[in-house]
């Protein structure tokens, strides 16, 4: 990892008591130049997509 961007706050669905989400994201970048956007949800992180 050479850069990195965040974390992003996110508070999904907070009136519904079922479906309500907090997690954060955060933006990567490799050093074979991709980005990749991750998140961390209840202490688990996960890869959210990958960019060129």
């Amino acid at each position: 990892m050479v850069a990195w961007a965040g974390p992003w706050p996110v508070d999904e669905r907070w009136w519904d008591r079922e479906g309500h989400r907090r997690r954060a994201r955060l933006q990567l970048q490799l050093a074979d130049g991709r980005a990749v956007l991750v998140h961390v949800e209840g202490g688990r992180w996960a890869v959210e997509g990958l960019y060129d």
